[in-house]
């Protein structure tokens, strides 16, 4: 994708409803319809969540908006190493903890991001990962994080981001944040030392840049199906693919090629989950109506593709309501107007990309 989250480290009867500002809003109470999308996508066996923060927990018009829709939530920042660890062991997890407790307390699903990112490395590691001895400083971050969490965290993304194919490394491995040429082992010792950790919970790889028709994005299709079956012809513990897909309108999208490379993770035994959905609005018109309506409509035609493919289990959007989505800072349009990537407005008032990730699921096959 050409604006990038690297530096953000710190039917009909269903769409009843979705688009004017009720009654129940003027009361300040989420104005949404009676089911919740977490409710629309289990009649299919699928699920639906959202990235939250610490701060988003006290804000009850929000945390309730969440409990409605949600069934699983993922930590967006609260569980990195840089966040978790900023000096060596001084361990800081008191944002990470209230997120659990949140989770447990109205029985969501909670989804750990991540263990192990190459833009999350605390200062006094960076220098650790540049020597023979870079897999142990890697696997105990794993180990502590993992175990912390056990019996907590139903899922998580182990490594995330170890691909980038314009490093000119075997396999498109990335070299980041090693400085220079590696292999996949210190991958495969993450997988091993977070199953270790929690034998229960579900272990992905997480990537992103997968969906389009450029061939950058088919390199990078490539290089992650080969990791994914290198890993698995090695016997490691990997559970699953998470799928980023920050889409944008106007991206060249091919469904014969998009469905094809689902179908090949699937034939791994490997399930899989859109983990930061959203839809950038840069190309699209300067209205709001029109706006909303292009992201719907590209939305849609991507989620009936993923969704069609049944070892994909379900979505979590980067976010919920605008004003939280990474794009709000990293993917300012030129006419300097706020992006609107997400389902609901920053008052919390569905738009129409909630409307089509509810005809998705409603559309999907079962599972």
């Amino acid at each position: 994708m050409t604006l990038t989250r690297r530096n953000f480290v710190a039917g009909g009867s269903l769409a009843l409803g979705l688009g004017s500002l009720t009654t129940a809003a003027l009361k300040k109470e989420p104005p949404i319809s009676t089911k919740g999308l977490k409710d629309i996508a289990a009649r299919r066996g699928l699920s639906f969540g959202c990235a939250v923060r610490d701060q988003h927990l006290s804000d009850k018009l929000l945390s309730g908006t969440i409990t409605h829709e949600c069934d699983i939530v993922v930590a967006e920042v609260a569980m990195k190493w840089a966040i978790n660890e900023p000096l060596k062991d001084d361990f800081q997890y008191n944002a990470a903890d209230n997120i659990v407790r949140f989770a447990r307390i109205n029985r969501l699903a909670l989804r750990g991001h991540t263990a192990f990112w190459y833009r999350s490395v605390p200062q006094w590691a960076t220098g650790l990962l540049r020597d023979r001895y870079r897999e142990k400083v890697i696997t105990d971050r794993v180990t502590e994080v993992v175990r912390r969490y056990k019996g907590e965290v139903s899922e998580w993304d182990v490594v995330n981001e170890a691909i980038e194919p314009r490093d000119g490394q075997f396999r498109g491995l990335r070299t980041a944040p090693f400085g220079a040429s590696t292999g996949i082992q210190y991958i495969a010792d993450s997988f091993h030392a977070a199953h270790e950790a929690d034998y229960d919970a579900k272990l992905f790889y997480n990537d992103y840049g997968l969906e389009y028709d450029t061939p950058q994005e088919d390199a990078r299709r490539a290089a992650v199906l080969a990791l994914l079956t290198d890993l698995k012809r090695q016997n490691v513990p990997i559970h699953g693919l998470g799928l980023q897909t920050h889409a944008g309108v106007g991206r060249r999208f091919d469904a014969v090629k998009y469905r094809l490379f689902l179908k090949n993770v699937a034939d791994l035994g490997l399930i899989m989950r859109l983990t930061e959905f959203d839809v950038a609005d840069r190309n699209a018109p300067p209205g709001f109506v029109e706006r909303d309506k292009a992201v719907a409509a590209h939305a849609s035609e991507l989620l009936h593709v993923a969704l069609d493919e049944r070892a994909v289990k379900g979505i979590l959007c980067w976010g919920l309501r605008d004003q939280d989505s990474w794009l709000a800072q990293n993917g300012k349009r030129k006419d300097g107007l706020a992006p609107r990537p997400l389902p609901f407005t920053d008052d919390l008032r569905p738009k129409p990309l909630r409307s089509s990730i509810a005809e998705a699921f409603a559309n999907a096959p079962d599972r």
